[in-house]
């Protein structure tokens, strides 16, 4: 049975003639009768005071709130269908009166503002909607909501458009939602923007700027891009731009993130930045700075500096490292403290540490066991593979040495032939100084000392020539040909003096065969090394002279 124009659930039982004297007992058990108008007054709708779905309700929630709001604390419903709001509307007055908007509900108020009442529940599913450019506030705190508007109580001073936008929120304010399941978990999160499908879809709390697909994460983060930082859950302060930047981060903070792919599988790393597509890919290492197309692409930890593209892109665990040009240091994956500068610079080093390259290809075949090394000047130390300690200035310095250790060349060209090696300038080059070269005489640096071997008869058995330079190709600065110097000079042939060494039985310092210890095949003299004999020699020849002398004076005197 119905009373009046109210239906009633089928399952209830009505008893009287009228709403006045008419009963209700609930069809369950241990249920009781009670007055019919009581049982009605407990679920108030907008339809009872003549609001119909698709038409203006305006002036009738206007009317209702009015007319509950004397009846102390109570409930307006507002059941599923299309109300549309005509002109602007202020119900903040009505404090007393809670506005519950039920699933399937849309207002569609056009450009119209709408100012709720203080208390506004939107049930529990992400169903109801506000539609319309107007602003939609109650008190102080607005929300412009497209689709839906978040579950449970209504967050303020939020906008949300796309499906499910914003489709989980409970507390959270001034956030910004655009786009298919943007914002989609957030619960409590307040000044939030996610603009793409699914951005910051994973977000439950914080402050966290997004635009892109899936992108979510902490708070105080911003991404842009398909899936940029969408599987970040307690990172922050972040910056993902581009698609999958970040994508896996999941508690990582303070990084910046730019170009595809951009630290797509760093979870964890912090206070690192990449600037360029696959840069710091595997990352989770912390303090990195990567610029450039695949820059410490395969990183997984470490601390490095890597600007150009590829610059350091094989590199693993190596840390401390310097890369600046373009596949600097691209094939490095533990070494540590090198540092890289210009194009292909220690491209090949691997393992390596305590390397200093300068300049294009500068040390650029170096390999695993390549250490303690500097180069500066293009193509200086090229063909260097495993020599230590080694140092280049110039263009094309100690280019052909491969293996020696502990050489120097310094200018243009310059070249050494075997290991512990000084090479000032190339075959072009004269030093010139206003001083001359000090070597160290300190008897306390020295041991074994004994009156010198070499004297007279040592310098007598050299035979000092005139000789013209001919170079070999080798020794020739790159881009010259082989030539006959027109300019005579005069010295010792390292032959000659080795030929002396070998009668006489007795070591010459001053000769040096650079093939002995593994260099290459040249003689040479170290002619400082002959003033010894030479002083020795004149000593002979002075005790000589004095016994001549003497012998002549007592000849004289017999005669006399």
């Amino acid at each position: 049975m119905a009373a009046g124009t109210t239906p009633l659930l089928a399952s209830d039982t009505v008893r009287g003639s009228d709403t006045g004297g008419a009963t209700i007992r609930a069809s369950r058990r241990g249920a009781v009768d009670r007055p019919l108008a009581d049982k009605l007054d407990e679920r108030v709708s907008i339809k009872d005071f003549g609001a119909v779905s698709g038409g203006d309700v305006a002036e009738v929630v206007t009317r209702a709130l009015s007319s509950l709001s004397q009846e102390g604390r109570v409930t307006l419903h507002v059941p599923a269908g299309r109300w549309r709001i005509s002109r602007s509307v202020d119900w903040s007055a009505y404090k007393d009166v809670t506005l519950r908007i039920e699933p399937g509900a849309v207002f569609e108020h056009g450009a119209n503002t709408m100012i709720l009442p203080a208390c506004v529940e939107t049930g529990t599913t992400p169903n109801q909607c506000f539609f319309g450019k107007g602003r939609v506030a109650t008190r102080d705190r607005d929300t412009i909501a497209y689709d839906h508007l978040p579950k449970g109580w209504i967050a303020y001073a939020n906008f949300a458009m796309g499906s499910r936008a914003l489709a989980s929120n409970v507390s959270g304010t001034n956030n910004f939602a655009w786009g298919c399941n943007a914002l989609a978990a957030n619960v409590s999160g307040s000044g939030n923007v996610a603009i793409g499908n699914d951005a910051l879809a994973s977000v439950r709390g914080g402050t966290v700027p997004a635009l892109g697909t899936q992108t979510g994460l902490g708070w105080n983060n911003i991404a842009l891009g398909d899936t940029a930082l969408r599987d970040c859950t307690d990172g922050y302060e972040n910056l993902a731009i581009g698609a999958l930047c970040l994508q896996q981060t999941v508690t990582g903070k303070w990084n910046v993130a730019v170009g595809h792919n951009s630290q797509i599988l760093s979870q964890a790393g912090e206070c690192n930045v990449s600037l360029g597509a696959y840069a710091l890919v595997t990352n989770s290492g912390s303090n990195n700075l990567a610029i450039g197309w695949a820059a410490l692409e395969a990183q997984a930890t470490g601390s490095n500096i890597a600007i150009g593209h590829m610059a350091m892109n094989a590199n693993v665990s190596g840390t401390l490292n310097t890369a600046l040009g373009s596949e600097a240091l691209m094939r490095l994956k533990t070494g540590k403290f090198n540092v890289a500068v210009g194009l292909g610079t220690l491209t090949n080093l691997v393992g390596g540490h305590n390397n200093t390259g300068v300049g294009t290809y500068a040390l650029s075949s170096a390999l695993a066991d390549a250490s303690e090394n500097s180069a500066f000047g293009r193509d200086a130390l090229i063909l260097l593979t495993t020599g230590k300690g080694n140092s280049a200035l110039g263009s094309g310095a100690l280019s052909r040495l491969r293996g020696f250790n502990n050489c120097t060349g310094l200018g243009l060209g310059s070249q050494v032939t075997g290991h512990n090696q000084i090479q000032l300038g190339n075959s072009d080059a004269v030093p010139h100084a206003f001083a001359p070269l000090q070597l160290r005489s300190d008897a306390r640096d020295k041991t074994d000392i004994r009156e010198t071997k070499l004297g007279l008869d040592f310098i007598r058995s050299l035979r000092p020539v005139d000789f013209r330079w001919r170079l070999r190709p080798d020794q020739l600065t790159a881009g010259a040909t082989p030539e006959t110097r027109s300019r005579f000079h005069h010295g010792l042939l390292a032959q000659d003096v080795r030929a002396v060494i070998e009668q006489s039985g007795i070591d010459f310092g001053g000769f040096q065969d650079h093939s002995r210890n593994g260099g290459e095949d040249v003689l040479s003299l170290g002619y400082e090394e002959l003033i010894a004999p030479l002083i020795k020699a004149i000593q002979q020849l002075s005790t000589t002279v004095e016994e001549l002398r003497e012998e002549v004076a007592t000849l004289r005197s017999a005669r006399r």
